[in-house]
């Protein structure tokens, strides 16, 4: 039939930390109790959403930078020191 996409199962992200998790629920939108009252306290707001992707942005820059700051501090070991008068 046109118009209609069929979509396979997918992995739901939580609604408050984006993170995955196995839905015991097909409605389920939220990972644990206490993500589903950290996003309601909050006001339910596309804010509070907001906040989410800046939290997982953090956390993948964080990761990044742990792998790349090891691996300038070896090259600037290999770079010698300029000489001053």
């Amino acid at each position: 039939m046109a118009g209609k996409r069929k979509s396979g199962p997918r992995e739901p992200k939580c609604s408050n930390c984006l993170g995955p998790f196995t839905a015991k629920r097909d409605w389920q939108k939220f990972c644990s109790p206490e993500c589903r009252r950290e996003f309601w306290n909050a006001g339910g707001s596309t804010q509070r959403l907001s906040l989410a992707i800046v939290r997982l942005v953090k956390k993948t820059v964080r990761e990044e930078l742990a792998i790349l700051i090891p691996e300038v501090k070896k090259q600037l070991r290999q770079v010698p020191e300029a000489k001053t008068e």
